[in-house]
């Protein structure tokens, strides 16, 4: 039987807040580091529902590999659409921590996006569906899952940054 891995909500709400913190200091060196070695980075279509993004679509599905290549093209010249930066600004609430075997913990949260492009605030509301690992070094994302609740997107807004 696997073990069931016991960390508080005030744990996971201060890992978040880090998280969030290094984001929007865009510090994405450093948030890279907060992943197991095959964790993911998913953002999935309003219809995808709980399908696995090999069976829906998704607006992203990074594994380590095209995470790490994403990190590297927001921080280069080649991310047009981040030429400036984006600012954002992150409101994360009332974190659920439910245990699952394997040593993990699943992670939902609703969560509010302010982005700043060079133009109007786009505002990106929904809740995150992390799956996270305890480790020596503290929580680490197994996956990192950002699901929006809105069907639609304002004109001119898009996902470039890091949700």
């Amino acid at each position: 039987m696997a073990a069931l891995v016991t960390v508080t909500r005030a744990e996971v709400e201060d890992f978040l807040s880090a998280e969030a913190e290094l984001l929007d200091a865009w510090r994405l060196d450093e948030w890279l580091d907060l992943f197991l070695a095959d964790g993911t980075y998913e953002i999935p279509t309003p219809d995808a529902g709980d399908i696995p993004p090999t069976a829906a679509q998704f607006f992203i599905a990074d594994d380590a590999e095209l995470l790490r290549a994403r990190v590297k093209r927001l921080q280069s010249r080649h991310a047009h659409a981040e030429q400036p930066r984006s600012v954002t600004h992150r409101m994360i609430g009332r974190a659920r921590v439910t245990a699952v075997p394997g040593e993990l913990v699943l992670v939902r949260a609703p969560f509010i996006v302010h982005r700043v492009p060079d133009g109007p605030v786009d505002p990106y509301i929904g809740w995150y569906d992390h799956l996270l690992g305890s480790t020596e070094v503290g929580l680490r994302f197994r996956r990192r899952r950002s699901v929006l609740a809105m069907d639609r997107l304002r004109p001119g807004s898009r996902l470039s940054f890091i949700l």
